[in-house]
Parts: C-alpha cells; sequence; structure tokens
C-alpha cells in the first residue's frame, strides 16, 4: 500500500546533465497526470485532423 526506495531522474538542461531524485514513501496520490496526458492526447488527435492525417471521424473517436 506504500511505497518504498526511491526514483531518479535524468536529463540534460542545455548541455549541462541534470538529475534529481524523489523519496517515494513522501509521494502524494497525482490526479494532475492523466488530464495532462488526455489534453495532449486530444491535441494530437485534433492536430492529425487538420493534417488531414486522419478523417474527422477517426479524430472524434480518437477524442472520444
Amino acid at each position: 500500500d506504500k511505497l518504498a526506495g526511491s526514483l531518479e531522474i535524468k536529463g540534460r538542461v542545455g548541455d549541462r546533465p541534470w538529475s534529481v531524485t524523489l523519496p517515494l514513501q513522501s509521494a502524494a496520490e497525482g490526479k494532475g497526470l492523466s488530464k495532462l496526458w488526455a489534453k495532449r492526447k486530444i491535441g494530437d488527435a485534433e492536430v492529425a485532423r487538420a493534417m488531414r492525417e486522419t478523417t474527422p471521424e477517426e479524430s472524434d473517436k480518437a477524442i472520444l
């Protein structure tokens, strides 16, 4: 029921390496990530429709 350990995220900021380690035992349940994911998927479907990469029906189905 409770997370343990840590999560390390690594990347680059410009040409410099960057990392952060997050302790999982103090993590809070997130509810915003699914909304961001959905917003991105809807945007992708709308762009595909505008670029005529998908039909309006396919885009509507992806959005729903």
